[in-house]
């Protein structure tokens, strides 16, 4: 039962991966992550902030590798529910604002 949902999880983490790398080139970069952050208002220097904290090789690009590692971090942080993060429901800045939170950030980016 676990591997189905660390399948689910893999899974999902792929999905949002790929629709955050507008340019389809495997990567997510700065400029994409401040478009798909663009609900969010966050001033550059947020969306700068958060994209060294996930870019977590410092290659100045963040790979499946990279947004794997902070979105499990997600899950395991606040007990997500396969099922909730996996439904067309979920918003995908919602998800991000669980990212916000686990990755200690959004203190940063709040004031």
């Amino acid at each position: 039962m676990a591997s189905e949902e660390n399948g689910d999880i893999d899974r999902t983490v792929k999905e949002i991966f790929h629709a955050w790398d507008l340019n389809k080139n495997g990567f997510i970069e700065q400029s994409e992550l401040a478009c798909c952050c663009s609900e969010l208002n966050l001033t550059i220097e947020e969306v700068s902030n958060l994209f060294n904290e996930l870019d977590a090789d410092g290659d100045k690009k963040i790979s499946l590798q990279d947004f794997s590692k902070g979105f499990k971090r997600v899950c395991s942080l606040f007990d997500a529910d396969i099922d909730e993060l996996s439904s067309l429901e979920v918003r995908e800045t919602r998800k991000f604002d669980k990212l916000l939170d686990a990755l200690g950030v959004r203190d940063l980016l709040s004031g």
